[in-house]
C-alpha cells in the first residue's frame, strides 16, 4: 500500500512539473517574442512552432523535476520515520 502511494505521488508530482514547465516555456517563448518585437521591430512572430518548442522543453525537463523531488521526498521519508 505504501509504495502504491508513493506510486501516484510520483505520477501527481510528474503531471504537475510538466503542465507548470510548459506555461513557464511558453511565456518565456512569448516575453522573448514581444521583447524582440519591439527592440527589432517587424514582424510579432509567436507562431505554433514556439508551442512545440514549450512542449518538448516541458516533457524532457518535467520528469527530471519530479524524479528530483519525489527523490527528497524519499529521502526525507526514509530518515525520519
Amino acid at each position: 500500500m505504501q509504495s502504491k502511494f508513493r506510486l501516484l505521488r510520483f505520477l501527481a508530482t510528474n503531471i504537475i512539473w510538466v503542465i507548470a514547465i510548459f506555461i513557464l516555456a511558453t511565456l518565456i517563448f512569448f516575453i522573448m517574442r514581444v521583447v524582440a518585437f519591439y527592440w527589432i521591430g517587424g514582424e510579432f512572430l509567436f507562431s505554433s512552432n514556439d508551442i512545440f518548442k514549450s512542449f518538448k522543453i516541458s516533457m524532457l525537463c518535467g520528469p527530471l523535476c519530479s524524479i528530483g523531488c519525489w527523490f527528497l521526498y524519499w529521502h526525507k521519508s526514509r530518515y525520519t520515520s
